[in-house]
């Protein structure tokens, strides 16, 4: 029995490698569309969506965070993020909503504490359209730091680096996504010329020709064959191929 207690104090006192390692998983729930506008639900998806690439890329060893096609099922859910939190094994939840007015964009955002229900953290930021992406930025810092993310040199730069971006090349890459994301032939045409335009506006903006690449490779994988599988994937990988070229580190 003494060495029995002695082992169990042990065990209470000493950090576990395994807890130590294990990543802190966070869910970004859709963001709420507060325009009153339905056709501006490109907007709000289209954030979530970037909101998750931006914090998927901060520190894939430590912080896991939950895929979009996982996270779009609880649009317009009226579960409690208790009940989400557990039934995805997350740890923290990142809920917002987002307002378009005047050529500004206007978000508010909050993180909760799976555990005990807690707010952690919440504040509202209010943009130009061009300065989306630091604003993306600066809700990622935030999160880093409420959560203890120890960030190299790197990652902290990369955060703090983000370009202004065409508003309406921006613009017309969202609404791009939100077309491919309807998986339909008919949604794949319209995300075409959305990203077409796109590049139109800013031949040097790499996300839209990613979201080419995306697009031409489910059209030739279709089951009707919507574009003939050597002309889709060609097209695809040229695309890819200009993407990477423009940024390297581009996830998509």
């Amino acid at each position: 029995l003494f060495i029995l207690a002695g082992y169990v104090g042990w065990r209470i006192h000493t950090p576990h490698p395994l807890t130590k390692s294990r990543k802190i998983m966070l869910a970004v729930l859709p963001f709420e569309n507060l325009s009153g506008n339905p056709e501006q639900d490109y907007l709000s998806d289209g954030l979530t969506e970037e909101m998750i690439t931006q914090l998927g890329r901060l520190h894939p060893e430590r912080l896991g965070v939950i895929a979009r096609t996982t996270m779009m099922q609880y649009q317009g859910t009226k579960k409690s993020t208790a009940e989400i939190g557990r039934e995805l094994g997350a740890d923290y939840i990142l809920e917002g909503s987002v307002r378009r007015s005047n050529g500004r964009v206007r978000i508010t955002a909050q993180l909760i504490q799976v555990s005990d229900q807690t707010h952690v953290w919440a504040d509202s930021y209010e943009r130009n359209l061009s300065d989306v992406l630091t604003l993306q930025s600066e809700v990622a810092s935030a999160i880093a730091e409420r959560i203890q993310l120890q960030l190299t040199p790197a990652q902290r730069e990369r955060l703090t680096n983000a370009q202004a971006v065409n508003p309406q090349a921006y613009e017309d890459y969202l609404k791009g996504r939100f077309y491919w994301n309807k998986r339909t032939e008919d949604g794949f045409e319209k995300a075409i010329v959305r990203f077409d335009q796109s590049i139109a506006e800013d031949p040097n903006y790499a996300p839209p020709y990613a979201g080419l690449a995306d697009t031409y490779n489910l059209l030739g994988s279709v089951p009707a064959n919507a574009l003939p599988p050597r002309v889709a994937m060609t097209k695809a990988r040229d695309a890819a191929s200009k993407a990477l070229a423009l940024d390297e580190s581009l996830a998509e």
